[in-house]
């Protein structure tokens, strides 16, 4: 036989032999690898979609034969321990049944299996606009803020008075739908999971006010660091407002120094004429001596209003009277 002939054939035949031999090595290696009966345990899975808050029944489970090395631990071997279980999470058909995606024991089907210990779930009633146009679904996050009035001071502020609160149910739903079409048009409720003081801030702030809610991105955790904000803050300088009240008067000739304590002198004065650039009216005056260090001196106040007949305090709050100190004398 020729040479040339000779070495590609001998190449050719060893070549053979290691492929042969690296075919048989690889089925043995899958053969050992495919689970035995005997390395091969049941557990209990979800026989359909189950949502939260769903009490098992026995045919929401099903057994599932899986490696005795990949069963979880906590996972459960026989569907009658699961009947009467409350599912505290969403789980997917074939998925196990664990411990951990259930509620406690003894617990009652329905939203209060979701609340947790220390918790409170309250119902908040929302719109298209108050409820981000009905795009809130369970499970995310929102910050709640609050328009609120306050009668005595007149003042009125928006502020956050409840944040980063997981959305628990929109309407009755409480789970995401699984098609957008499913979706309802414009829930008119949203219930939160919070603590017993925002719980108490919520319910002051809808029978105080508008609350609306803000959607938070995924993920986003940060804390809300603002203040509020008031009338007075968004106008600023923009608006030009009066002067303060308070005007100098004429000098008051002081009285001889008398022994004693504080000895008031009350006069009323008659009421003068309301100034058109004055928005302020003088309503009565008074004049009390004082004693600074035994030396006798006088304060007169000015008991003062609104002008209601300026027109640059129309549509004004309510009348503010209080005295206001006025240069005194010695």
């Amino acid at each position: 036989m020729n040479r040339k002939t000779l070495i590609p054939l001998v190449i050719a035949i060893a070549l053979g032999v290691l492929a042969a031999k690296l075919g048989r090595d690889m089925l043995e290696s899958r053969r050992t690898n495919v689970p035995t009966p005997r390395n091969l345990v049941k557990v209990a899975v979800a026989a359909v979609a189950l949502p939260p808050g769903h009490e098992l029944r026995a045919e929401d489970v099903k057994l599932s034969e899986v490696s005795k090395d990949a069963a979880p631990a906590n996972a459960f071997s026989s569907p009658t321990d699961l009947v009467g279980r409350v599912t505290a999470t969403a789980l997917v058909p074939g998925q196990a049944i664990l411990e951990n995606l259930l509620a406690a024991r003894g617990v009652a089907g329905g939203l209060s299996a979701l609340v947790p210990e220390g918790m409170r779930a309250v119902t908040l009633e929302v719109n298209e606009f108050s409820g981000v146009a009905g795009l809130l679904v369970p499970g995310c996050r929102v910050d709640v803020v609050s328009s609120l009035h306050d009668s005595e001071s007149g003042i009125t502020v928006a502020r956050t008075i409840v944040e980063n609160v997981k959305v628990q149910a929109v309407g009755q739903q409480l789970t995401a739908p699984a098609k957008p079409d499913d979706r309802l048009a414009v829930p008119r409720s949203v219930t939160l999971i919070v603590t017993p003081e925002d719980a108490e801030a919520i319910e002051l702030a809808s029978n105080s006010g508008r609350t609306r809610l803000m959607l938070r991105g995924a993920g986003d955790d940060a804390p809300v660091h603002t203040r509020g904000v008031t009338v007075a803050r968004l106008i600023g300088d923009a608006v030009k407002r009066p002067g303060p009240a308070t005007r100098p008067l004429q000098q008051v000739d002081a009285d001889q120094p008398a022994a004693g304590a504080v000895r008031p002198a009350i006069a009323s004065t008659t009421r003068p004429a309301p100034s058109l650039e004055d928005p302020w009216e003088v309503v009565m005056r008074h004049r009390v001596r004082v004693l600074r260090a035994g030396v006798p001196s006088h304060v007169e106040f000015e008991i003062r209003r609104v002008n209601r007949g300026n027109d640059l305090m129309t549509g004004s709050g309510p009348e503010a009277m209080a005295p206001w100190p006025l240069r005194g004398g010695r």
